[in-house]
């Protein structure tokens, strides 16, 4: 969770996507598709459903929201 914390801390010091964008895909930047590699791992199931706890985990201790999507 930290590192993903420490990228997602990093988009928004840097000039990638303002803070309103949600949907990260778009961009080409090694810093995003570490996150996506991240979260993939850490937000989806070993069944591949989203993983709500560590979801809320992360909007409640580091107040990043993210929702299922593809």
């Amino acid at each position: 969770m930290q590192r993903l914390v420490e990228c997602l801390n990093a988009v928004d010091d840097s000039s990638l996507p303002d803070s309103t964008d949600t949907h990260l895909d778009p961009v080409d930047h090694p810093l995003i598709d570490e996150i996506q590699f991240i979260a993939d791992r850490m937000l989806i199931t070993d069944e591949g459903r989203p993983d709500f706890d560590e979801m809320d985990r992360l909007f409640k201790e580091h107040g990043y929201f993210v929702f299922p999507g593809e």
